[in-house]
């Protein structure tokens, strides 16, 4: 601490002051970031991995995580994703909005108004479903999606999502979610690790996911 000791013989009066202001902005900074990160702080449920697309590894967040639906076949997960508005409020108690623009189920070239919040943030995707391959595959993209973090600031990022029906050897239906979210630049990733958003967001996935496998195999849903 000897090296910091203010005083005109050793730095002049007017740059220890500037020295003390400095100090005390980096201070309330950090103390900030850590309080930040204390908050969102748990344990990680969710592997990830980094982004493989063109997207820097450093500017995004890839997740992917599967769900075993049973012996139910893929027709009635498909129409599960396809009637998905009608389930979205029960995957989880953050999710808050899913309305189908223009139709009424989840097909290629629908336009969705979602929206979920959890950990103090708020999601609001206008998601496109870009591609659907009936009973196997679809793809929403929400570019951009608007983050809120705790109503005091915002940061748009793009948002995707991917489901995937697939078999395993036991002759179950599985149903993956891939889900990627790419930062504008690394700036803003960096402030959304420092608030614990990639582990927020990985357990937010697998709670809706997990809920999701539940209501698929569940006998009282009618997937039509």
């Amino acid at each position: 601490m000897d090296r910091f000791v203010m005083g005109p013989k050793k730095y002049g009066k007017y740059t220890a002051m500037r020295i003390q202001v400095k100090l005390r902005k980096i201070g309330a900074v950090s103390i900030a970031l850590l309080a930040l990160s204390m908050c969102f702080s748990s344990d990680r449920h969710v592997e990830t991995q980094t982004n493989t697309s063109d997207v820097p590894a450093n500017q995004s967040y890839t997740y992917h995580y599967t769900v075993d639906a049973g012996v139910r076949p893929p027709e009635e997960v498909g129409d599960f994703l396809k009637n998905l508005s009608k389930y979205y409020l029960q995957l989880s108690e953050g999710h808050k909005k899913f309305k189908i623009l223009n139709g009424a189920y989840l097909e290629q070239g629908a336009i969705i108004d979602d929206e979920e919040t959890v950990g103090g943030q708020t999601l609001k995707h206008k998601y496109v479903v870009q591609k659907v391959v009936d009973n196997a595959y679809y793809k929403l993209v929400s570019d951009p999606s608007k983050v809120m973090v705790f109503a005091i600031f915002a940061v748009n990022v793009k948002t995707t999502v991917e489901f995937i029906i697939s078999h395993n050897e036991q002759g179950h239906t599985l149903l993956e979610s891939v889900l990627i979210i790419e930062f504008k630049d690394g700036t803003s990733k960096f402030f959304a690790d420092a608030i614990g958003t990639e582990e927020i967001w990985g357990k937010h996935l697998k709670e809706e996911m997990d809920n999701g496998a539940k209501l698929i195999k569940s006998k009282n849903t009618t997937l039509l």
